[in-house]
Formats: structure tokens, C-alpha cells, sequence
């Protein structure tokens, strides 16, 4: 049977509690990774994940809760022939 063991990473990701939001993003981006855990000073305080930022960034002011009424205009093909111009 597997185990964790033969699936865990030894070169682990860790923050620190002094990164920003967007450095830890960024290093959960360029490591391919979902979170990591949170050491000061050698020592274990807490784990960041990609959710925990999610979810902190959905409750932040400033985010829309709604999404707006859109009226879509209507779309008219271009028949054949029709000389196509782009709008500036």
C-alpha cells in the first residue's frame, strides 16, 4: 500500500510570516505548489495556502459580490463580399 512517504517532496517551499500576499502567490506559481508552511526562526507557526488567499481576497472591500446587468449587443455576421474595415 502507498503511503505519504512515497509520494512527499523533501524540498519544501516554506514563507515566512513577513512575505507579502503577491511574494507568497508568486512563489506558489513558480513552484507549482497549492500552499506551503509558515516558518519563523526555524520554527513551524502556521501554513499559507492558495485557498486561505482566495478566500481572504473574496472577503476584501473593493471586490464585487454581483455581477452587473450587461445588455449584449446583437451581433451581425458580416455576409460574403462585404468589405470588412477595423473600427479604430
Amino acid at each position: 500500500m502507498l503511503t505519504v512517504r512515497d509520494l512527499m517532496t523533501t524540498d519544501v517551499a516554506t514563507v515566512d510570516p513577513d512575505l507579502t500576499l503577491r511574494e507568497a502567490v508568486e512563489l506558489f506559481t513558480q513552484r507549482h505548489v497549492s500552499g506551503a508552511p509558515v516558518m519563523a526562526g526555524g520554527r513551524l507557526v502556521g501554513v499559507l495556502s492558495a485557498s486561505d488567499v482566495l478566500a481572504f481576497e473574496g472577503e476584501s472591500p473593493g471586490v464585487p459580490t454581483e455581477r452587473p446587468e450587461m445588455e449584449l449587443e446583437e451581433w451581425n455576421e458580416p455576409t460574403v463580399g462585404e468589405a470588412m474595415t477595423p473600427s479604430l
